[in-house]
């Protein structure tokens, strides 16, 4: 709602998986989707299971922001 410019572009990023777990993670990502988020950055997944969970569940639906990296 707070969006002023179709230009915006809206990248909403958790690090919550470090402290409280991919879950948490998850939710919070829901959250910002719901919220109109344009792109996620789900940070630090910890196996290649984490990363393809998060990709399941929101990939079909909003671009993801992440870094290669070897799991």
């Amino acid at each position: 709602d707070a969006r002023r410019s179709e230009g915006t572009l809206i990248i909403a990023r958790t690090d919550a998986i470090a402290v409280d777990g991919l879950q948490a993670a998850m939710d919070r990502a829901g959250a910002y989707t719901e919220a109109g988020a344009d792109v996620l950055f789900v940070e630090a997944p910890r196996t290649a299971a984490e990363m393809q969970q998060i990709t399941n569940t929101f990939g079909a639906h909003i671009p993801l922001l992440g870094r290669r990296q070897r799991l």
